[in-house]
């Protein structure tokens, strides 16, 4: 049945999410041999009634599901009762600071930093990205400011080769674009495709940011 519950979070069913836990008040804190739970799929599908309702019937967060959802306060006291879970991997291969990276939470972000999380920790899965990596694979601009006042690396690249840059560009940002210039980001690496920021602008369609990247000395390929 806790498959059942997370399927219908994913599929945005809320009358069947209450209908499956009123039945079974227990699924609220299940967990999958994977690791997955309702609440981390409310997270990671965006879907927040869902994810109001397991807070509301007593769901527990983890540190990641905490950090995810910018629970800073739970993961004030989860950090302040075991302070090395700020170095820790979810099982999907992130560390806190990734998620709430990834998902935009600056305040739950900054707070990791201060009790030592490593902005330069490399995700262990197939990604093999940073927390600055996924910030700006979003466009989350507050949380991406942080991690580069914080010293992230600017020219470390991912699995694919992207360095921040090439991130940045391909989602037209730019204001982040401007930043990590103006921070020393290397502007005519190329990703495992071959490609430059540049010709990543272009090829996503973002004239504003080639011209941008044109006029710092960028070259297409």
């Amino acid at each position: 049945m806790l498959t059942e519950v997370i399927g219908a979070i994913k599929a945005r069913d809320l009358s069947k999410v209450r209908s499956l836990l009123n039945e079974n008040p227990t699924l609220v804190s299940g967990r999958t041999p994977e690791g997955e739970s309702p609440l981390l799929a409310s997270i990671y599908y965006g879907v927040a009634e869902a994810r109001q309702l397991l807070l509301e019937l007593g769901a527990e967060p983890t540190l990641f599901e905490a950090a995810a959802a910018g629970l800073t306060d739970r993961v004030k006291a989860l950090t302040q009762e075991a302070p090395s879970l700020v170095a820790a991997y979810s099982p999907d291969g992130f560390t806190p600071l990734h998620l709430a990276a990834f998902f935009g939470n600056a305040e739950t972000a900054r707070y990791l930093i201060t009790q030592g999380a490593a902005v330069d920790a490399r995700s262990t899965n197939g990604l093999a990205n940073m927390p600055l990596h996924a910030a700006l694979a979003g466009s989350r601009d507050e949380v991406a400011r942080v991690l580069v006042e914080a010293g992230a690396g600017l020219n470390t690249a991912d699995a694919s080769g992207n360095v921040p840059l090439h991130l940045a560009a391909a989602n037209g940002n730019a204001e982040l674009v401007s930043l990590l210039l103006a921070r020393g980001a290397q502007l005519n690496v190329h990703n495992h495709e071959g490609q430059t920021p540049l010709g990543l602008a272009l090829i996503k369609g973002h004239p504003a940011v080639a011209d941008l990247l044109r006029q710092a000395g960028g070259q297409e390929a």
